[in-house]
């Protein structure tokens, strides 16, 4: 069995990256620059829809954008650990690479259905939801051992016992591996990345930047009523137009935390500035995810879509700044 130590959820992030983060830790690694991309925005046109949970709502799904591939090859190139998404047709096929993985002293992230998960209360014969668990270890009865981060800030799991009838059951049939080795970049390449993504960002698509798109956003929250299926709560967590906005959250608390790396790392005072001014970014972030929610609460969501708009605007101004600077830094 492999000793790593999980971590505490933080409402933010993905289980499957807290689990990556775990990894990390126990071979002593950095992985900041793993989300020098993870920065973003997008408002796409009315009816869009996404795939599973992304598919309920009408503002919610056009707020969903996606960057875990980018995730991924950063945290290769500037730390040197591939992660590969691997799938598993059968039980027979997960045990199998689970043995080989293991014996190598590698974990292993298995993704599986919360049903039936018998340290998650919440959701334990209750609620279906895709999670995913570190797989550490495995017993004589093919029994596995696994780390996990409960969502809702309950305490971490480590190495649990999950019975091989319950994995039969749990198992969603696709594991994450992983494989260690020499970064191929280093630190300061990092500098063209971040470039990159603020040209990216001011770069019109559909006729209009990002920080246009937001204004476009907080444009359609100030003319048009949220709807009740945006704010619906489902799957044992938030409605997804909240769900969009923890995702907003997050990307921009771990964007800004792969600045301050890089300005430590390369003495930077830039970009330590402009991990300052994403502070006040995140604030206001989190401000209109608490507003949105209290005022649902409240049954007050059309007296507070005026404020939730122009604290839209307030972020959109900031981030276009962060970007302009960013884009010409040497």
């Amino acid at each position: 069995m492999i000793s790593i130590e999980p971590l505490m959820d933080d409402g933010l992030n993905a289980c499957s990256h807290f689990l990556v983060i775990s990894v990390m830790n126990h071979w002593k690694l950095d992985h900041e620059l793993m989300y020098a991309q993870a920065w973003g925005f997008e408002f796409a046109p009315p009816g869009t829809k996404g795939h599973g949970i992304w598919n309920r709502g009408d503002l919610g799904p056009r707020l969903y954008y996606r960057n875990e591939d980018r995730i991924f090859l950063n945290l290769y190139l500037f730390h040197g650990v591939q992660v590969y998404q691997s799938g598993c047709e059968s039980i027979d096929q997960l045990y199998k690479l689970l043995e080989e993985q293991l014996e190598q002293d590698l974990p292993v992230i298995v993704f599986i259905d919360t049903y039936y998960l018998p340290w998650m209360e919440s959701f334990y014969q209750k609620i279906h939801s895709i999670h995913s668990v570190l797989v550490t270890g495995m017993a004589l009865d093919k029994g596995l051992y696994c780390n996990d981060t409960p969502p809702f800030f309950q305490p971490p799991v480590k190495n649990q016992l999950l019975g091989y009838d319950q994995v039969k059951e749990a198992f969603r049939e696709q594991v994450y591996i992983f494989r260690k080795g020499k970064a191929p970049k280093r630190t300061e390449e990092a500098i063209a990345v971040f470039q990159k993504k603020a040209e990216d960002l001011l770069e019109k698509n559909r006729g209009k930047n990002t920080f246009e798109k937001m204004r476009e956003f907080a444009d359609c929250l100030q003319e048009h009523p949220i709807s009740s299926s945006d704010m619906e709560e489902f799957g044992g967590g938030s409605g997804i137009l909240l769900r969009a906005f923890r995702n907003i959250i997050r990307d921009r608390i771990n964007f800004s935390n792969a600045l301050l790396y890089a300005a430590r790392q390369c003495r930077l005072p830039l970009y330590q500035e402009l991990y300052d001014q994403f502070q006040e970014s995140i604030r206001i972030w989190t401000e209109i995810k608490s507003v949105c929610y209290k005022a649902y609460l409240k049954n007050q969501m059309q007296d507070r879509q005026v404020e939730l708009a122009s604290f839209v605007r307030q972020a959109a101004e900031i981030e276009e700044k962060i970007a302009g600077r960013m884009r010409i830094v040497k």
